[in-house]
């Protein structure tokens, strides 16, 4: 194995170190940031997950062992990527893109865009976000793929359809709290029908509601 590109540091996309590079014989690529809030949270989220699968979570992470920083050209398996630090503009508080270049340019985005998902984002900030998807449009246009963790490839108009659900997700939290951004059961029940029903299709619907508070606390 050539080596294995941690884009950022939630359960469900760092926890397979622990069954391919156990040994740390593997390299394995992340920013400093990404590396630190593995570490500041494995702790917590080994609790919440291992509570979740039982005996199928996995007992530690294996952290990352080479530290790279933002626009770092990187080769790995002599594939030439290059390192975008999105700071805590995505769903957790230290975010990564990896760009592939060559003659066919591909984006591997992480959770970046939650293409026909609904989103998770009460680890991260919104408004950061939006502003990255805004900042970085213009370079991701020029790849032909995208690559993420929630949903299938998708392509350049998915960066948008990413930007219309976050303005459609603040919209509906300011009606369902009448601007307060301050739920009670009845109105988080509403909110999460409104936003099925604008993504009908989408998947992870339990993500609604899971992420409405620490989104609204960014609102008011």
């Amino acid at each position: 194995m050539a080596g294995i590109i941690l884009t950022h540091g939630h359960p469900d996309h760092v926890a397979g170190t622990y069954n391919i590079a156990r040994s740390n014989e593997v390299p394995i690529y992340a920013l400093a940031s990404v590396k630190k809030l593995m570490e500041d949270t494995e702790r917590s989220k080994h609790e919440q997950w291992a509570g979740m699968f039982g005996e199928e979570w996995v007992p530690e992470w294996v952290h990352p062992n080479v530290i790279v920083v933002d626009q770092e050209v990187v080769s790995v398996g002599g594939l030439t990527f290059t390192v975008l630090d999105l700071g805590s503009g995505g769903d957790c508080e230290a975010n990564s893109i990896w760009l592939l270049e060559g003659e066919n340019p591909v984006a591997f985005l992480g959770d970046f865009i939650y293409h026909n998902n609904h989103t998770y984002m009460a680890d991260g900030s919104i408004l950061r976000w939006l502003a990255n998807l805004e900042r970085h449009s213009a370079q991701l246009k020029g790849y032909r793929t995208y690559y993420i963790g929630h949903g299938k490839e998708c392509e350049f108009a998915a960066l948008q359809t990413q930007k219309e659900y976050f303005q459609i997700y603040t919209s509906e939290i300011l009606k369902a709290t009448n601007g307060s951004g301050i739920f009670n059961e009845e109105s988080k029940e509403r909110f999460q029908a409104n936003m099925i029903a604008h993504f009908p299709s989408y998947g992870c619907q339990f993500m609604v509601s899971l992420s409405a508070e620490k989104v609204a606390s960014e609102l008011v």
